[in-house]
């Protein structure tokens, strides 16, 4: 059983120091300064400071929800447990903050990523690459959907503008072949109740993976990230969130 970890994500999709062992570093997660990575490294802070994400603040957050097996029709409960690291680390001289997240189903590890990100001067955040490890029977198989920016034709994915507006449409996975989103705002304005709380003046976005032709709803909130994902199979749903 694999539930694969995506943006947040998260979202973002956030992204642990409730974990044993925590989510191991990549050897491979090197970045050439500059090398086909779509930006001036010059123009990039570990500070993400973005009210829609606020990884600069996040110490933890868990999600849960359900998902629903597509081969079997077998429900199963899920939770994804994010931290943001303590301190800024660099990625080829680049400097990035990191979230480690860890996706559970029926309370065994199927997935932990690793995934790194900066604030542009603009307000604009990107992630630059993910490192993921899967799991089956508690060990570790694979790492699908693995990928850094500068190598094979990725670039850095844009997770969220400075200002999102309705039908702003971005790309926060560029990685051809590997790992793709094409996400579009479909609005600015909801209000949204998860098992957190009631949030307003979120945004929307509908995020659409062109690899395994899928789509999901992805809603994040000022001064709380991401709080919802959904798609037919998978709802998850932020529980709570722990501030610096």
């Amino acid at each position: 059983m694999r539930v694969p970890t995506r943006e947040l994500s998260l979202f973002g999709i956030a992204l642990l120091l409730v974990l044993s062992p925590a989510a191991p570093r990549s050897a491979t997660l090197e970045v050439k300064p500059g090398a086909g990575l779509g930006l001036d490294p010059a123009d990039l802070s570990s500070v993400v400071s973005h009210p829609l994400l606020m990884f600069s603040t996040l110490k933890r957050a868990v999600y849960v929800g359900k998902e629903r097996d597509g081969d079997t029709g077998q429900s199963f409960k899920v939770r994804l447990e994010v931290t943001a690291g303590d301190t800024a680390e660099t990625i080829g001289g680049v400097p990035v903050t990191v979230l480690d997240a860890t996706d559970f189903a029926d309370d065994e590890v199927v997935e932990r990523a690793r995934k790194f990100y900066a604030q542009h001067r603009s307000g604009d955040v990107y992630c630059l690459a993910e490192h993921i490890d899967d799991y089956e029977g508690g060990k570790m198989v694979g790492h699908e959907g693995q990928w850094v920016a500068g190598e094979n034709g990725t670039q850095a994915g844009l997770l969220m503008p400075a200002t999102p507006k309705p039908g702003d449409v971005f790309e926060p996975e560029r990685a051809p072949g590997v790992a793709q989103e094409r996400s579009k705002v479909i609005s600015t304005t909801r209000t949204i109740k998860v098992p957190a709380g009631t949030f307003t003046g979120c945004i929307e976005t509908e995020v659409y993976d062109p690899i395994d032709k899928s789509t999901v709803r992805r809603w994040y909130c000022p001064g709380a990230g991401l709080v919802k994902e959904a798609s037919i199979e998978r709802v998850i749903e932020l529980a709570s969130r722990e501030s610096r």
